[in-house]
């Protein structure tokens, strides 16, 4: 009697190498530390370095540790489950740990015993040790470790961060301080934080019995921190809350990039480019030196956190992955990050309707998640409008290309006279000037927009057809387009309507690192635009501002017999050796791209050995089968395919091969396009 044969898919005995696996996986974590562990040991010699004491440190140390990141990153595991990596579950749970902080500084205000504020994370912490469903959420249950080199970029990046902070702290002393002029903005934040470790109702420090509408939720931080760690006021606005927040926003955008593109490497480079990118000038006199991380204005830079990690919530429902008790979180941090930063959400929504209008035209259905993350996005804008709304914001106006006004080629040229007059749909000086004005200001938006080309580029994936069926890419592509058109649509006295773009930067830069992933350059063509935009900035020499008249400003643009013609020659030497650089990198990178159209059809019929080989590369399996258009989808699991078919019988074994039939066999791939019987090749 024959016995019966067994064949495995894979093999199940362990490898010759297997005990000594261990000690390599304590070694492999050990190096991925060890980055991380340096960032943390130069974050205090940085602060002491500028002056602050060392029980301060240890003090908002304990504070970030105790109070945000362990009770945010319990929370945050029970609702969400763990990222299988500790950098990014801290990361995660810190942002976590800032919403619930404001719940627990509200209650606390609301009720007047501040001087429990220090204990609110305690009840959560015993929540987790007493409940044993909830202990496992103090470990890693399934781990999913990440290189040793994106430990290393990303601890790269957190220093290049500190350093960034390390050259505003000098320029920001702390009072009392004699002959200093501070940024009027810091004094007005000051302000609140002091106010905010008060009762309720809030008033506005320098009004008496005016109640306060802004977005404070920043200085609500602020101030719960230094009721907490007993640090004055001033001493955490101006050193201790900067770098910690920033790194949390630098983790959760590494974390939704990795989310997006399902490619590590977009983590860094993503992360990188949005904290510590600036505009691409060119060495022009018009530039945009704005970047999306801000001493003078915390409420932007604390927002970034929130906003990140609710797009990312929100990326998630449009893409219809299970969010489950995660649906918690929509609204919490939609109020919070209404209560940071008032143009956060609008684009936001813009992003989410447009979403909903094209996905349910494409599927010819309502798309539920999409449609209940607006719906509760909406509640908490609504809610925030009557908690915070007032304010500045409520000068904002309708005026396109309103920022204009604060662009210096502008306010030299037909702006000269706008003075502080509110003016129509236009600036005063752009609806005076004609046509001539009108073309004046297409070139300076033109210039933005190349400027801001790193940022706006993901938004190409809209012409690819594979990425337009992802309704993420209407997502983030709606939500960046809506953020620039807010931008130049709106007015505002002090230019605040820029922080619509600012608000959306991080979501361009998303996008950017999806379409990266998505064309996958090879990394000597990576390399070499890298260290192309390097040397243009460094060699390009910075142009100095002409003539404070349009023709001064136009003679910029044409040639002139002052040395201007060789400005304007090494603009243009750049400029097309940026373009030739882009170019050239996207040929080379071209051949690897996933979304590339399928090769023309052959009028003449192919053959039975290319079907073969067709089918093969398609799903594993040596059945003749069709061309690439109908075998579908393009990467097929090998799986499916019985062993037999993929490499033959086992050897020794004493099952008879089927008889031959007249026609040929049919591929048992579930995903290959030769289901049912089999057919000749088709031609073409």
């Amino acid at each position: 009697m024959t016995e019966p044969v067994v064949v495995a898919d894979r093999e199940t005995s362990p490898a010759p190498d297997a005990p000594a696996r261990p000690s390599r996986q304590i070694a492999g974590r050990a190096l991925a530390a060890l980055p991380w562990l340096v960032v943390l040991a130069l974050l205090p010699v940085a602060w002491w370095r500028v002056g602050v004491g060392v029980h301060d440190i240890a003090g908002y140390v304990a504070y970030w540790a105790g109070a945000l990141v362990l009770p945010g990153t319990l929370v945050h595991r029970a609702l969400r489950g763990s990222r299988g990596n500790l950098p990014e579950d801290l990361g995660f749970g810190a942002a976590t740990g800032l919403v619930l902080e404001l719940a627990a500084w509200a209650l606390a205000a609301a009720t007047g015993q501040q001087h429990l504020l220090r204990w609110w994370a305690a009840p959560v912490v015993l929540l987790f040790l007493a409940v044993p469903r909830l202990r496992r959420h103090w470990r890693i249950e399934r781990r999913s470790p990440l290189p040793l080199a994106w430990h290393v970029a990303m601890a790269a990046v957190l220093l290049l961060v500190l350093a960034w902070a390390a050259v505003q702290w000098p320029g920001n002393p702390v009072p009392p301080s004699a002959d200093h002029t501070y940024y009027p903005d810091l004094f007005y934040h000051l302000s609140l934080v002091q106010e905010l470790t008060r009762d309720m109702p809030f008033v506005l420090p320098h009004v008496a019995g005016e109640p306060l509408r802004y977005h404070y939720l920043s200085d609500a931080h602020m101030a719960s921190a230094s009721m907490i760690t007993g640090s004055s006021p001033a001493l955490v606005l101006l050193r201790l809350w900067l770098v910690p927040v920033a790194a949390t926003a630098v983790l959760v955008s590494a974390g939704v990039a990795r989310d997006l593109s399902r490619v590590w490497w977009t983590g860094p480079v993503v992360a990188a480019v949005t904290y510590l990118g600036l505009p691409v000038a060119l060495g022009s006199a018009l530039t945009d030196a704005a970047g999306v991380l801000s001493v003078a204005s915390p409420s932007q830079t604390y927002v970034l956190a929130l906003f990140v990690v609710l797009v990312g919530l929100c990326l998630d429902a449009v893409r219809g992955r299970a969010l489950g008790p995660g649906w918690a979180l929509v609204p919490a941090f939609g109020l919070a990050c209404a209560g940071s930063k008032s143009s956060a959400l609008p684009a936001l929504l813009a992003g989410l309707l447009i979403t909903a209008a094209v996905t349910g035209w494409r599927r010819r259905r309502v798309p539920w998640p999409t449609v209940v993350a607006l719906a509760l996005l909406l509640v908490a804008t609504a809610v925030g409008y009557r908690l915070f709304a007032g304010g500045g914001a409520g000068t904002l106006r309708v005026q396109v290309f309103g920022l204009l006004r604060f662009m210096l080629p502008y306010g030299q040229t037909f702006g000269g006279s706008d003075g502080t007059r509110a003016g129509g749909l236009a600036p005063p000086g752009l609806a005076a000037g004609g046509w001539p004005a009108g073309l004046f200001a297409g070139g300076i938006l033109g210039w933005w927009l190349l400027m801001q080309a790193p940022r706006l580029a993901g938004t190409l994936l809209l012409f690819s057809r594979r990425h337009r069926a992802d309704p993420a890419t209407w997502l983030l592509s709606g939500t960046v387009l809506a953020g620039v058109g807010a931008t130049w649509v709106f007015h505002h006295p002090s230019a605040s309507q820029v922080y619509f773009w600012l608000a959306v930067l991080p979501i361009g830069v998303l996008l950017s690192g999806h379409l990266l992933a998505a064309t996958r350059p090879r990394w000597p063509v990576l390399a070499v635009g890298a260290l192309a935009g390097v040397a243009v900035a460094l060699a390009v020499p910075k142009a100095g501002n002409p003539a404070a008249s349009l023709r001064g400003w136009w003679g910029r643009w044409r040639r002139r017999r002052d040395g201007s013609r060789r400005w304007c020659c090494s603009r243009a030497y750049s400029v097309s050796w940026s373009l030739s650089c882009c170019v050239t990198g996207t040929a080379v990178g071209g051949g690897r791209r996933r979304w590339r159209r399928p090769p023309r059809r052959s009028s003449r019929p192919a053959s039975r050995s290319a079907s073969r080989g067709r089918c093969r590369r398609r799903c594993g399996c040596a059945t003749p089968g069709p061309r690439w258009p109908a075998c579908r989808p393009r990467r097929a699991t090998r799986a499916t395919c019985s062993p037999e078919r993929r490499r033959g019988p086992p050897s020794g074994s004493t099952r008879t091969p089927p008889p031959p039939t007249s026609s040929p066999p049919t591929c048992t791939a579930d995903r290959c396009g030769r289901r049912g019987t089999a057919t000749p090749a088709r031609s073409g």
